[in-house]
């Protein structure tokens, strides 16, 4: 029998046995994932070595290790651990090292030798039971017992459920981000039903809750099995793909395909038989009944993602219906547009005239275009008529994330938001909510929406349920981007329905004094390879995936020196994996813009350093003031390391938007390096200087609207640096992945009262 631990295969040589004795001295121990290897001196076999992972190991401490001996290729015989327990120190001795370990938040070295001294060798009975007492040491008053004594509880609590959770095949990481999650009610949670953990926690997909419901003993044919394949199946095409609903023979097969292949679900070394499709269809019924799901016709819903669509539909319809209400005339915009002309010295082309025209004689406009069409030209000029109209206008602009907000306010002149913050997101009692809604609708004249291309159907669901009658409301977007992130389609349902006004921009105005980036954007966009115009774009071929990686770093090497800022330079590939992924890069960048010589954790197989740029790779609504969501990026600016060795209160600090935000060790699997990003990461942003990375090694990404969303993030520099051929498959491929939603079929039913 042979089992692989880390990068080393290890014979196992006896069944499960216990060890009991004191440790004396730790040779290894990492703080990111607990692995600890160790000299433990057992009371009958003498010094051994032991390895695996440990929450809390301090020199001294007494234990009860349950585990079996293997056998290493380098280091030899070792006891690796699978559960351990704790014994409670019972000499002055033993206590004193418990309580000067750091173990109990509240006590240090020179507070432990007066507790000891006060009490002896009950001083771990009378922080247990008569907390009361310690008030009577120097120092400790009413705040201090209760942390004393709350710390020394949930650590009791804490190896208890840590002790039982192991038993299922968890990480101690992920032990302790339950027990954060539920408490004391951890175990209850995991038993009862494993498969939640997938639905609620960051980290743990429906493979690893189906291992660990074999281990509490769910059958594989149980209906909680099946259903929780069905929701995971509907979750994860929706966060990865963005459909809001799949045909339901899509879903079956799918559903099929994730439950059947763990060939862990086996009795007695024989295959159970496999989930039926009708099982499935069975599940889905119930599910349905039950009210997680809607079918309509063939497609099958999360309930979630039905009502929040057809909410957003309402939303738009509404502000359609009202229409005739803006009863302003050709000729009243026209005049004021000429005015604006004079006053600004700008000649705006016909097309960009009929955008303003549109934009205000109808409740919903949608602006569209690339780079250089003017689409910001336009909507100064909206802003302009309408003042040039009204005398005053209440004018509120917004756009999805901070940066793309920043840059609409930088080109307006005026203060622009992202939608959260205009929304006025809001977080108590650990839920978030947005204080703008249908009861509390936006006040002003004028809703200007940027990058709405990258707006998903929650958050325009949200932004439109806030929307009174009464607010012309502008979107702009480039509908030839990548989609967003999030599930559904907006942008290209609204433009599908033919309902909403929409202008689409075509014609790059100033052509001649335009940048290569501009150009070859278009380029890119019309199915032709980009070129060297001037000094703005360099193209770099070459074909094999260690060389582009060379040419990515030496051109970095290059840039580094008149570099002022970091958040300047920004690296963009198609994919995480290869020589040529987002990982790799991050880790020979940071090597290049960060290296070793300033404070820095272990992270994984990973560091972060002070200085380093990093991305939020999950919205977490318990961060600052309005949370920190999915791609933001931002730079570690302290570390804080605990000073009782405290593994849970390590802290990154990190400066997003001049906001200061602390993440926890356990958060820490939220953050990744940004020197480099993919491409889906980037949008929204615009940086000075731009690498895009094509390989063959990202074939199943190479699309035209990939390379053409990475191209136009550049402001003033472009490198593309890849093979010719990536470059051709993704210029070419103007394949655009359908995502299953319905929008723009609930749309088009308002044609019959338009």
């Amino acid at each position: 029998m042979t089992e692989v631990t880390g990068i080393y295969a290890t014979s196992i040589m006896n069944s499960l046995e216990t060890l009991k004795g004191r440790v004396k001295y730790i040779r290894f121990r990492n703080e990111e994932n607990f692995y600890t290897v160790m000299s433990f001196q057992d009371a009958i076999k003498g010094e051994v070595t032991v390895v695996g992972e440990f929450l809390k190991i301090n020199v001294g401490d007494e234990l009860s290790i349950r585990g079996q001996w293997i056998s290493h290729p380098k280091y030899g015989k070792q006891f690796k651990v699978e559960a351990y327990d704790e014994k409670k120190p019972d000499t002055e001795e033993g206590i004193l090292a418990y309580l000067s370990s750091g173990l109990i938040r509240g006590i240090g070295p020179k507070l432990a030798e007066k507790i000891v001294e006060s009490f002896g060798e009950r001083a771990l009975e009378i922080i247990e039971k008569e907390p009361n007492k310690l008030m009577t040491i120097d120092g400790i008053g009413a705040t201090k017992r209760d942390q004393i004594y709350q710390s020394f509880i949930e650590h009791r609590h804490l190896q208890n459920i840590v002790s039982t959770l192991k038993k299922y095949g968890l990480t101690l990481n992920m032990c302790l981000k339950i027990y954060k999650a539920y408490g004391s009610d951890a175990v209850r949670k995991v038993e009862k039903n494993p498969y939640s953990l997938s639905e609620e926690l960051f980290g743990v997909g429906f493979r690893r809750a189906d291992e660990i419901a074999l281990k509490v003993g769910i059958e594989p044919h149980s209906p909680l099995r099946v259903q929780a394949a069905i929701k995971y199946v509907l979750s994860a095409n929706a966060q990865g793909e963005g459909h809001l609903y799949l045909p339901k023979d899509v879903l079956v097969k799918e559903v099929s395909k994730e439950i059947n292949q763990n060939r862990l679900w086996k009795k007695d070394g024989n295959q159970e038989l496999p989930v039926s499709d009708e099982e499935i269809r069975g599940a889905i019924f119930i599910l349905e009944s039950g009210g997680s799901l809607v079918l309509e016709e063939d497609r099958v819903f999360l309930t979630g993602n039905y009502e929040v669509e057809a909410s957003l539909a309402s939303s738009v319809k509404r502000l359609l219906r009202w229409a005739e209400k803006y009863t302003l005339s050709e000729e009243r915009i026209s005049e004021a547009l000429d005015r604006v002309e004079e006053e600004t010295g700008i000649r705006y082309a016909p097309l960009q005239k009929e955008a303003v025209v549109t934009s205000l004689r109808n409740g919903l406009t949608l602006i569209t275009g690339g780079p250089g069409t003017g689409k910001t030209t336009v909507v100064k000029a909206v802003i302009g008529v309408s003042k040039e109209i009204h005398g005053s206008v209440r004018v509120l602009l917004t756009a999805p994330t901070g940066r793309a907000a920043k840059r609409l306010s930088e080109v307006t002149g005026q203060e622009a938001k992202t939608i959260h913050r205009l929304l006025e997101y809001t977080v108590e009692d650990g839920a978030g909510y947005f204080n703008r809604d249908e009861q509390n609708p936006l006040t002003g004249d004028l809703l200007i929406v940027d990058e709405t291309s990258m707006l998903d159907a929650y958050l325009a669901n949200s932004l439109f349920m806030a929307i009174p009658q009464g607010m012309r409301v502008v979107l702009v977007g480039d509908a030839d981007q990548l989609p967003s992130v999030g599930p559904g389609s907006v942008l290209r349902d609204v433009i599908d329905s033919g309902v909403v006004p929409t202008i689409q921009l075509n014609q790059v105005f100033r052509q001649e004094e335009a940048s290569s980036i501009v150009l070859n954007a278009h380029r890119i966009n019309n199915g032709q390879r980009p070129q060297e115009f001037d000094e703005d774009t360099t193209i770099i071929y070459e074909d094999e995936p260690l060389v582009i990686q060379k040419k990515v770093l030496d051109v970095v090497k290059d840039l580094k020196t008149g570099l002022k800022n970091i958040d300047d330079l920004q690296v963009i590939a198609p994919m995480y994996r290869g020589e040529t992924g987002v990982a790799e890069l991050n880790k020979r960048l940071q090597e290049i813009l960060n290296p070793a010589g300033v404070k820095q954790v272990i992270r994984g197989d990973g560091i972060f350093r002070i200085g380093d740029k990093v991305m939020c790779i999950r919205n977490n609504y318990q961060k600052g003031d309005i949370g920190v969501f999915n791609g933001n990026i931002g730079i570690i600016k302290n570390i804080k390391l605990s000073e009782t060795n405290e593994a849970e209160e390590d802290t990154l600090d990190i400066d997003f938007d001049s906001e200061i935000i602390s993440y926890g060790r356990s958060e820490w699997d939220e953050l990744v390096l940004a020197y480099a990003v993919t491409v889906h990461k980037s949008q929204g942003s615009e940086f000075g200087t731009v690498i895009v990375v094509l390989s063959t090694q990202h074939y199943v990404m190479l699309q035209r609207n990939l390379f053409y969303t990475g191209v136009t993030r550049a402001k003033r520099r472009l490198f593309i640096i890849g093979s010719p051929k990536a470059i051709n498959i993704a210029v070419r491929n103007n394949k655009v992945a359908k995502r299953y939603t319905t929008l723009a079929e609930k749309l088009k039913l308002s044609r019959k009262w338009k």
